[in-house]
């Protein structure tokens, strides 16, 4: 234990600058990952003083670490991992219960097809937990623990749970805090707007944050209730004003996920194409799925930009657009940063009334244009991760070929052949998928948009039913 904790301090003092309470990123990567759970515990909550919300927002990376090492087959470390997971989500989790994740998750590593039954002993398991066992953001961790694991049902459980804690916990309260925020979350993702605005009204004086402002125009969409005056759009910028003339005709949305079907007559026929990172031509679909042609797409634009200014780079391909999309929080970084060559931006903000995750590119993409009142819009390539090929092939080849560093992205050639195996880690336990479904079925039930027939499938399930649905998806991995 001494030798330990001198090299403790060590990596701390190494990684002073990049260490906080709870943000243990870059001591991780080298030290924690490799450490019993007993002491891992000790360093976040004793020695980086981590309060217990941010050991609970820590074990979500420890279960992300075991299902990185389950697809590795490094089992020893993986069941090594689960048990930090465990350990930090807390002490009230019943031994027998992290038990049955641990036996369920290491038998299927000797006997894939078993994963049908234990999902189902880990659902039974799940719904015999006391409620009060774990409070909302606890019973939220362990739902994200549940789906990087790729048990989603169970996942989906935990976190019907965690949503009647949160509307318990936040729906009475008198002064607006995260409590409030993550019921207004839950009461929309239920479509209680009768709660939502009683909520609203009971804050109606005070001055309204960005998130409260989404919650306003989402709720108006709902209602089919929202409409952007021109008294609201006197302040727009040029660009701001080019990108709601283009989508204000039949607009295109194209996602990442792979074709169903060739609809590429269709799309090319709209007259506006929006795509989700574009890096050119050569890398889209045959033009007979997902058509060829491309006028605004979404980026993590101050990483291009770094890479232009730092290393003199050009990107070819986005002088073939009319818009790029980046999102709110870098425009601040970036006060003067009003194009990219010759190509405009408009910033999006990138925060949006979700149940406690973020919304993935697509998503966003899609309220930013609604939040401009469209004229026609249709969505294609938008699996919601239910289609055994995560990503559209084409796509993949940019990064396959090594060129993800255009766009400022860690991906290596090794890592990208293995994205089916990395799904439920590297997808489910960052973007919580049930999240951005419910978001946009919401949206489709309003009638804002049209979705091509596959898509459209999707959206007219059940979130149970969705579930149900990735776990066909991830099958026996």
């Amino acid at each position: 234990m001494e030798s330990n904790f001198k090299e403790i301090v060590r990596l701390k003092k190494k990684y002073s600058e990049k260490i906080s309470p709870g943000d243990s990123k870059g001591l991780k990567a080298k030290f924690l990952k490799v450490l019993p759970s007993k002491l891992v515990f000790f360093i976040l909550k004793e020695f980086l003083g981590a309060s217990e919300y941010s050991l609970k927002r820590e074990s979500v990376k420890f279960f992300q670490l075991s299902s990185i090492a389950y697809s590795e087959r490094k089992m020893n470390r993986a069941n090594r991992l689960l048990m930090t997971a465990f350990k930090l989500l807390g002490t009230t989790l019943p031994a027998p219960y992290i038990k049955i994740v641990s036996s369920c998750f290491l038998a299927t590593a000797h006997e894939p097809t078993r994963r049908s039954d234990c999902s189902n002993l880990m659902f039974d398991a799940t719904n015999a937990l006391d409620r009060n066992i774990l409070d909302a953001s606890g019973w939220y961790m362990l739902s994200r623990g549940l789906f990087s694991l790729g048990y989603c049902r169970s996942a989906w459980l935990a976190r019907e749970i965690s949503i009647d804690l949160s509307i318990s916990e936040g729906s009475g309260q008198q002064l607006f805090n995260t409590s409030t925020k993550r019921a207004i979350e839950a009461h929309l993702e239920r479509r209680n707007f009768v709660a939502v605005g009683e909520i609203l009204n009971r804050f109606s004086g005070d001055n309204f944050s960005e998130f409260l402002n989404e919650v306003v125009d989402y709720l108006a969409m709902m209602q089919n209730t929202y409409l952007r005056t021109d008294e609201q759009n006197l302040g727009q910028s040029d660009a701001e004003k080019l990108f709601r003339n283009l989508i204000s005709r039949q607009t295109a949305l194209v996602g990442a996920g792979s074709p169903s079907s060739n609809h590429g007559v269709e799309i090319d026929s709209s007259e506006t194409v929006v795509r989700l990172r574009y890096v050119g031509k050569g890398y889209l679909s045959p033009d007979n799925f997902l058509g060829s042609r491309c006028e605004i797409s979404c980026y993590n634009t101050l990483k291009i930009l770094s890479l232009i200014c730092e290393n003199g780079n050009t990107l070819s391909f986005i002088e073939d657009l009319k818009i790029i999309i980046g999102r709110m929080n870098e425009s601040q970084l970036l006060p003067n940063l009003h194009s990219i060559g010759n190509t405009p931006i408009v910033w999006i903000n990138s925060e949006l009334p979700i149940y406690r995750s973020t919304a993935v590119s697509g998503i966003r993409i899609l309220f930013s244009i609604l939040r401009f009142c469209p004229g026609q819009l249709k969505l294609f390539g938008f699996d919601f991760y239910t289609s055994v090929a995560m990503y559209d092939d084409y796509g993949l080849k940019f990064y396959r070929e090594g060129h993800g560093w255009q766009l400022g992205d860690a991906f290596q050639p090794g890592a990208v052949s293995r994205v089916q195996e990395l799904v439920p880690a590297g997808t489910f336990s960052f973007h919580d998928p049930v999240s951005n479904f419910c978001f946009a079925q919401n949206l489709y039930k309003a009638g804002l948009f049209d979705i091509e027939p596959y898509g459209k499938s999707i959206l007219e399930l059940t979130p149970y039913q969705y579930v149900e649905r990735l776990e066909e998806m991830l099958g026996d991995w």
